[in-house]
């Protein structure tokens, strides 16, 4: 299920000469369930505000997708990582082991 609205939201000001920001800006909020964990809610800003232009349930296939993304260069990180793991304990044998000469 998907809710939506819209309001006004307060920023926490980091304002330089070069790039004034606002006091406020208004966003899109836009609630639903996760498909994974359905007792877990997500909640998305946006300011995307035209809802017939840009319908929330749009937005959160392509959140889902991203996620999905953000997941799979997680897992290749994880794998690619643990590949370059040292093989050896001894400190003299670690500076060697990239040549592969022990």
């Amino acid at each position: 299920m998907t809710k939506q609205s819209v309001s006004k939201v307060r920023l926490r000001r980091i304002e330089t000469k070069e790039h004034p920001q606002p006091e406020q800006i208004i966003v899109r909020k836009i609630q639903f369930t996760n498909p994974q964990k359905s007792e877990k809610q997500i909640i998305l800003y946006t300011t995307l505000l035209d809802s017939q232009k840009y319908p929330a349930n749009d937005i959160t296939a392509l959140f889902q997708s991203r996620w999905q993304i953000e997941l799979t260069f997680r897992d290749i990180k994880t794998i690619f990582y643990k590949n370059l793991t040292q093989r050896t304990q001894r400190i003299r044998n670690v500076r060697r082991e990239p040549t592969g000469r022990y």
